[in-house]
């Protein structure tokens, strides 16, 4: 996984491509105890996770830093991060109106089309390509 400044150059470039140049992407290297506690992570098994909030434009990505996946599926992970922030506006409005027997429902379909979404995304534009200068 490139270093936090080559992340951030790479950020950059894949906002303008998914259009969500508008909002303010931070990223924080965390470690795996940290992601547990801030991110609710029950079970370690979550490599990064996005705090989104639609009315101020801006992100924070956690990146599990102690996570073995991002050695070789970093860019799809962060890609799929990406969409979550693309999609942040409908779990906003989604958690306004689902109520209990839905929302597990529409969080699991949810984060299986920002999987698949990231999939096709990294199959179109993959890594080495995003990669150049």
């Amino acid at each position: 996984m490139p270093n936090m400044e080559k992340l951030n150059e790479i950020i950059k470039k894949l906002q303008k491509i998914m259009r969500i140049q508008d909002y303010d992407i931070e990223l924080k290297s965390i470690d795996q105890y940290r992601m547990k506690h801030e991110g609710n992570d029950s079970d370690f098994s979550t490599v990064m996770l996005t705090e989104t909030d639609v009315r101020k434009n801006n992100a924070i990505i956690f990146i599990n830093k102690d996570h073995p996946v991002l050695e070789k599926e970093w860019y799809l992970c962060l890609v799929h991060e990406l969409y979550h922030i693309v999609s942040a506006r409908y779990r906003y409005i989604s958690d306004r109106f689902a109520n209990t027997d839905l929302t597990e429902l529409l969080e699991t379909e949810k984060e299986n089309l920002v999987e698949h979404l990231a999939k096709i995304f990294i199959s179109i534009y993959p890594e080495s390509k995003i990669m150049e200068d």
